[in-house]
């Protein structure tokens, strides 16, 4: 799965919690280390023992949620998300249910926590759908596909991945648009895993287009349509290697490289799966290097 998501409330919902945070009234340990889990952490710690108005029980749960997610720390996540399930004030307003739900179910996923998943994942869209909540609703529906990918089902694993990305096409709306363009990316690459490579490269070339429309719209932060150009090129370019298609390999591969993500620590080392296919071995190492000492 791509690691970068577009609209993400609860990351916002993070940024300004620690903003808040990041006064006179806070020490200045936070100021420079506010964008670390265990800071994030620690500034939830303090909202939720000063029961501040404007951060209720169940949005800090969540954000405590958002943070574990980060850590790849599912099982508290789901402790935190369940928590949050309980409070009247999700229960009984649709759209924070649906936004809870999605968490769970992503946890659940992650757990390999199946059977509970599916029905989770079901009641959401069926929330989705009520709601009028497209995007939401093929985010659910695809990870309802990888649910039962993770069971083995991979017929209908890929039947529900696809009528995610059915259920949004030709959309003009920008939040949905990310939403495909994120499923195009996904489902490629589990085709390509499953050595369906003429569709991943044909699903990765609409995905083409999906950007470009996304890049005409008010709304895409900035970097963001770069960033997913790079995703693109990075997985073409290596799904064309493995197809035997060597010349357009190359092409992607320097599409790749002009973008501002070939260059950033979240990006270049995506394209290391085509270095190692073409035995680049030697600038293998020098992003593997980079990327470490920027880690630093």
């Amino acid at each position: 799965m791509e690691k970068i998501h577009y609209f993400r409330p609860l990351y916002l919902a993070l940024a300004l919690t620690i903003s808040l945070f990041s006064t006179a009234s806070t020490p200045n340990r936070y100021k420079t280390s506010a964008s670390l889990p265990d800071s994030a952490l620690s500034l939830l710690d303090e909202a939720e023992a000063r029961r501040l108005p404007h951060l209720p029980q169940f949005r800090i749960d969540m954000l405590r949620g958002t943070v574990y997610e980060r850590q790849g720390m599912y099982h508290l996540k789901e402790r935190y998300i369940r928590r949050a399930l309980q409070s009247d004030s999700v229960q009984h307003t649709p759209l924070r249910k649906l936004q809870v739900l999605t968490q769970l179910a992503t946890a659940l996923d992650r757990l390999n926590k199946y059977e509970e998943g599916i029905r989770i994942c079901t009641e959401a869209i069926e929330l989705a759908q009520e709601q009028g909540q497209k995007a939401k609703e093929s985010e659910l529906l695809f990870t309802l596909g990888r649910m039962y990918q993770g069971m083995k089902l991979d017929d209908k694993a890929f039947r529900y991945m696809y009528r995610s990305i059915e259920l949004l096409q030709g959309t003009d709306n920008v939040r949905e648009l990310a939403q495909l363009s994120t499923s195009y990316g996904d489902l490629s690459a589990y085709l390509a895993e499953n050595e369906r490579l003429d569709e991943a490269i044909a699903l990765c070339e609409k995905r083409l287009d999906v950007i470009s429309r996304m890049s005409l719209l008010p709304g895409p932060p900035p970097g963001y349509i770069d960033q997913q150009y790079g995703y693109l090129y990075s997985k073409l370019a290596w799904y064309y290697l493995q197809n035997g298609q060597s010349e357009k390999a190359a092409e992607t591969a320097r599409k790749y490289q002009s973008t501002g993500f070939a260059q950033s620590q979240a990006g270049q080392t995506e394209i290391v799966p085509y270095l190692l296919g073409t035995r680049q071995y030697h600038k293998v190492l020098q992003l593997l290097d980079a990327s470490s000492a920027l880690a630093e």
